[in-house]
C-alpha cells in the first residue's frame, strides 16, 4: 500500500522592492549602457582618424587612413 501525503497549497510571498534593488537595477542599465556605448565608438572608429586631427594645417578627421595618405 502507497503512502500519500496531502498537497498543501500555499500562496506565493510577493517579493519586496528596496529603493537598493532599484538603484542596482539602475547601476547595472547604466553600466550595459556604458559598454555598449564604447563598443560602438571603437567600432566607428576602428580604421578611422579621430575627429578634429589635422597634419600641417590639413584637417583629416574622420577619415580613413588611405584617405589621408591620399589627401596629404
Amino acid at each position: 500500500m502507497q503512502t500519500t501525503f496531502p498537497t498543501t497549497y500555499h500562496t506565493p510571498r510577493r517579493i519586496r522592492r528596496t529603493p537598493l534593488d532599484f538603484a542596482a537595477i539602475f547601476m547595472g542599465l547604466l553600466l550595459l549602457t556604458l559598454v555598449v556605448s564604447v563598443a560602438f565608438w571603437q567600432f566607428w572608429y576602428a580604421n578611422r582618424i579621430f575627429g578634429g586631427v589635422s597634419v600641417a594645417g590639413i584637417p583629416v578627421g574622420g577619415m580613413t587612413r588611405s584617405n589621408a595618405l591620399r589627401l596629404l
